[in-house]
């Protein structure tokens, strides 16, 4: 049976940077301020936290700052994920020694390992360690995991979740429709969410959730109750943000990058987490502005919100 921990809105975090590194106090209040608006669970350290550059002192900081915020309130899965497998049990196992709740794994980018090699790759993670490994499969990495190698992964316990991170919601579906109960499945990306929540998904873990953590769970509890209209109508309202982040992008923002996008937003609602790193710019101008309007507009919402003990 799936466990029932692994399942709701898990929020990714950012990182605050200063010149000298992590800014530990900013980040470590983001974090507080994730689980205390209700947020089912933590994934410090992912994509969303710029983890590619940091380095691994940096995301061992990440780790540390995320079960400290959680206070075993919510399980912690930590971003391990490196290309090679060396690293990648390296690391997930010191997360597992700190007291990590389990393990969003990124599987291998750039180099376009083959299939198996991927498989194997978490089949050697799952040998090294005991806790629950989430395998995050997003499509910008280039490689496209077949729905029988998924489910053989999760057949065989080397996968507890996967965090589909796909525009196209039906490989979180026809994942979730074969493994039933033996692995939990997450939407990754925010324009399929709804979708994906709607078709049986068992979470979301994306961008809206770091901005807007108490709407996102409102909505995931109202699927999950069955109350689709009062779902839909709020959905209606966060789609403003989520063409920010990923497109069809509206005239007063013809491009931006969703962490520039994340990152202003949470500035302009007094989340002090600064820019991103570079190369990615902050956002300027105009585009800024925008993109504060339309945050404060849905912030506006979130905050009209009944205050329910939903968990």
């Amino acid at each position: 049976m799936l466990p029932t921990e692994i399942r709701g809105v898990y929020s990714p975090t950012v990182t605050a940077m200063t010149e000298d590194g992590i800014d530990t106090a900013a980040t470590l209040r983001h974090m507080k301020r994730l689980v205390d608006a209700g947020v089912h669970g933590l994934c410090p350290g992912g994509s969303g936290g710029e983890f590619v550059g940091l380095t691994t002192e940096e995301r061992q900081q990440l780790f540390s700052m995320g079960i400290e915020a959680s206070g075993g309130r919510v399980p912690v899965f930590a971003g391990t994920g490196c290309y090679s497998t060396r690293d990648t049990i390296k690391l997930t196992k010191w997360a597992e020694a700190e007291g990590a709740d389990g393990f969003m794994v990124l599987i291998p980018w750039l180099m376009w390992p083959l299939e198996q090699d991927i498989a194997d790759h978490f089949r050697r993670l799952r040998d090294a360690v005991t806790k629950p490994i989430m395998m995050y499969h997003p499509e910008t990495v280039g490689v496209k995991l077949s729905l029988e190698t998924l489910t053989k992964l999760a057949e065989e316990g080397v996968i507890a979740a996967a965090k589909i991170s796909q525009r196209d919601p039906s490989l979180a579906r026809d994942l979730k429709l074969r493994v039933g109960d033996k692995c939990a499945v997450f939407i990754g990306h925010d324009a399929s969410a709804f979708e994906a929540l709607c078709a049986g998904a068992d979470g979301w873990i994306s961008g809206s959730p770091i901005v807007f953590p108490r709407l996102t769970t409102r909505i995931f509890n109202l699927v999950q109750q069955g109350e689709l209209a009062e779902a839909r109508r709020l959905w209606s309202h966060l789609t403003a943000f989520v063409r920010l982040e990923f497109g069809p992008y509206p005239a007063e923002l013809p491009n931006a990058h969703i962490i520039a996008v994340v990152k202003a937003a949470l500035v302009a609602l007094g989340d002090e987490v600064g820019d991103p790193l570079l190369p990615i710019q902050p956002l300027t101008g105009s585009g800024l502005a925008y993109v504060r309007r339309v945050a404060e507009t849905i912030a506006q919402i979130e905050n009209s919100l009944p205050v329910l003990a939903e968990q």
